[in-house]
């Protein structure tokens, strides 16, 4: 497996004060600025997928934070988890489309165990994925019968297509990347105030919805890695890479949790109002069987599923060659969650399904119409065709007999 990313240092500091901050989507401090297009991806040793389309509204599993008098808001996320249940390793992607006038930004993604950071292929990965669970196209004929010639130029034949397609006391810094436009350092904190002052210091902006979420994986012993995005283009052009994530994990999971409700208010009270609409998170796991998944260990996930069967050879090999991974399962599932609000208190945890059954999105019906028109031209020139000689025949015959002699006319 060939690491791109690069660790910078493996050094261990201990740092004092209290930290928060969004993790998944992002708070638009400000408005009024010009606007800038970044992309995050992650991946871990998971093949399974997750992909969060067009999201406007705020989200915590790995979020943006800009300087203070910045405006971020997030578009489009996509998500992948691959997931290796005989390793027990995930591999996770992430992608978020932003839109902001900052410099540079910041993101935290919650991890079980300490990561490793590779340069991947996401473009790739999406539309393979995306054309893979796509609704298969169904063609319904119907024959409309004409008399007539019909127009010229048709032969007989008009098509009309009548559908549209639809560490005590302080913080380790286990390590340092720069990977895909990003500078990553991976931290593992006790306290979730000296973790904050970390942050504050390295220049991410924190916020006061995020200690708590913080303080959850501080108590649990997660890693958490943060990246930053800092890039010298023009306003409005800023762009990163994909990076995949790889760690040991007990099951896939995805970072879903989120601060409590009450401690967002305020900050989405913030937001413009076309930020508010609700989410939607598509969710692609490729693993060895049909996975489904539970908000923390018990609670039902009433995410839809969309897509669960196997995939061709050559769709995983696209895959994994995609991953710089050597090969990847080969049955996907997608999810699709437009809760809103979401149910954030916990971490999605994937497992396998009772009901191991195929699912596919319903085909796109196309309904054609063919106007046929009887003779039409074609049955004009046949019956020219057979009527010309017969008439030559019968007319010859007939004079020829006119002419013998006895029955001219008398």
């Amino acid at each position: 497996m060939k690491r791109i990313g690069r660790p910078t240092s493996m050094v261990a500091n201990q740092l004092p004060s209290c930290f928060r901050w969004p993790v998944l989507d992002s708070i638009p401090l400000y408005q009024g600025h010009p606007v800038k297009t970044s992309t995050l991806v992650l991946t871990g040793w998971l093949l399974a997928g997750i992909v969060t389309g067009l999201a406007r509204t705020p989200s915590w599993g790995c979020a943006p934070a800009p300087p203070p008098g910045y405006h971020v808001s997030i578009l489009k996320e996509f998500a992948l988890i691959v997931w290796d249940p005989a390793a027990k390793i995930e591999h996770f992607i992430r992608v978020a489309d932003f839109h902001t006038d900052a410099p540079e930004m910041g993101f935290l993604v919650p991890t079980p165990t300490v990561p490793e950071l590779f340069e991947v292929d996401a473009d790739a990965i999406a539309a393979q994925l995306r054309q893979t669970t796509a609704a298969r196209r169904v063609v319904k004929l119907s024959i409309l019968t004409k008399f007539g010639l019909g127009p010229w130029e048709s032969v007989g034949t008009i098509f009309t297509d009548t559908a549209a397609t639809p560490l005590p006391g302080g913080v380790d810094v286990l390590a340092q990347y720069e990977v895909a436009g990003y500078e990553a350092s991976v931290l593992r904190a006790d306290d979730p105030q000296r973790l904050k002052t970390w942050l504050t210091d390295h220049g991410y902006t924190t916020s006061n919805a995020i200690e708590s979420w913080l303080k959850v994986y501080t108590d649990q012993k997660w890693i958490i890695t943060a990246f930053k995005v800092s890039e010298s283009a023009e306003i409005g052009t800023l762009k990163t890479h994909a990076v995949r994530m790889t760690f040991a994990s007990e099951q896939p999971f995805y970072p879903y949790r989120e601060p409590p409700p009450e401690e967002l208010a305020a900050e989405r009270a913030k937001l413009p109002s076309d930020t508010r609409r609700s989410r939607l998170l598509r969710v692609f796991l490729l693993a060895d069987q049909r996975y489904e998944a539970t908000i923390g260990r018990e609670q039902k996930w009433h995410a839809k599923t969309v897509f669960s069967n196997s995939v061709q050879s050559y769709v995983a090999q696209s895959v994994a060659r995609s991953l710089s991974l050597q090969k990847v399962p080969a049955y996907l599932t997608e999810f699709e969650d437009q809760a809103a609000p979401r149910p954030g208190f916990d971490e999605l945890y994937f497992h396998v399904a009772e009901q191991q059954g195929t699912v596919e999105r319903p085909p796109i019906i196309v309904r054609r119409t063919q106007i046929e028109y009887y003779p039409g031209w074609r049955g004009a020139f046949w019956l020219a065709g057979l009527l010309l000689p017969l008439s030559v025949v019968v007319g010859g015959g007939w004079y020829w007999f006119r002419q013998r002699p006895g029955n001219g006319p008398v």
